[in-house]
């Protein structure tokens, strides 16, 4: 097949084997399934991705890793990697996610389990969503620091504090951030242990050159879907 239009909000899969993928992964559409002939090879523990024109002008790009999985997976053979908004930027590993597990930990052909498009009206610092359910269970597994500022040039310190003020776990230290920044904390402490259901503050500090610091407070709820 020369040419194949994908439609507007159309999802699919590339494969060079319509047939096993199908068959291995139930539920599956198959008109959202394109053959390929001849599809390069991905290492499962890193790489890079592109996507070109006709001209050979690179479109999009991501350099991957297995680093970005979940913390909550001892095995992540089999489980994709999903972008998790499509207004974020691609090369950037907060924006990504894995599977949910009750997925399958793949959706060919479909709309990605993690997928997430939140609504930040315009605030400088928001979290979205405010409750969610760490475990990779496919029920808002983790939560996003979304820092929208109307300048450059920003350093910022962020940190998950618990009811008490005291500090859960380090999102960033001393970094210099883009204007546009997503941040995902998947509701684990600093030796990588899911903490307990309750409230939490996120407490973002963003200071500039000049010496000018704004600090703000957001919370969230580490719950349960039950």
């Amino acid at each position: 097949m020369d040419h194949f239009i994908i439609e507007p909000n159309q999802f699919i899969a590339l494969t060079e084997d319509p047939e096993i993928l199908i068959n291995h992964y139930p539920g599956t559409d198959p008109d959202n399934v394109l053959y390929v002939e001849d599809l390069p090879s991905f290492n499962d523990d890193k790489g890079n991705v592109f996507i070109a024109d006709e001209y050979g002008k690179q479109l999009d790009f991501f350099h991957y890793s297995d680093k970005y999985h979940s913390d909550f997976l001892q095995d992540t053979e089999g489980v994709s990697l999903e972008r998790i908004s499509y207004d974020g930027p691609s090369d950037n590993p907060n924006n990504w996610q894995s599977a949910a597990s009750t997925a399958g930990f793949t959706t060919p052909g479909k709309v990605n389990s993690q997928f997430f498009q939140g609504n930040t009206a315009g605030d400088v610092v928001t979290v979205d969503p405010q409750v969610f359910d760490p475990g990779n269970n496919g029920f808002y597994d983790f939560t996003t620091i979304k820092c929208r500022f109307p300048s450059s040039g920003n350093m910022a310190n962020i940190q998950i504090l618990d009811a008490t003020g005291r500090r859960i776990r380090t999102i960033v230290s001393h970094k210099s951030i883009g204007t546009e920044e997503d941040f995902k904390w998947e509701g684990i402490n600093e030796q990588g242990q899911e903490v307990r259901m309750g409230p939490y503050i996120v407490f973002v500090e963003i200071y500039i050159s000049s010496g000018a610091r704004n600090i703000y407070r957001r919370k969230v709820v580490v719950g349960n879907r039950f």
